[in-house]
């Protein structure tokens, strides 16, 4: 009987600063960001055995609905802590 061994490996690397191009992106990225208030994030992702485009966009979708479900706990939680400082600020008078 054989034995099998799968192996595999996964990089993801995210506003990766190594090169002085990776370096003069990322600071473009963050000048951008200054001017429009919009946030950019450069994503390289590098597999063996390589993956189909088709199943990092579908990562990168699961991604960012995951992004949007924290994000948006995270605004509902900020909202509700506004309304009890509020409406109760004697629970928050030793934060002060």
């Amino acid at each position: 009987m054989s034995t099998l061994k799968v192996e595999w490996r996964t990089c993801l690397r995210m506003d990766d600063r190594r090169t002085p191009r990776q370096r003069v992106a990322y600071w473009l990225r963050r000048l951008a960001t200054r001017i429009d208030g919009q946030r950019t994030l450069s994503l390289a992702v590098e597999t063996t055995p390589p993956l189909p485009e088709h199943v990092l966009e579908a990562g990168l979708q699961h991604a960012m609905d995951d992004l949007y479900k924290y994000v948006s706990t995270e605004a509902k939680h900020a909202a509700s802590d506004r309304l009890l400082r509020f409406t109760r600020p004697e629970l928050f008078a030793d934060e002060k």
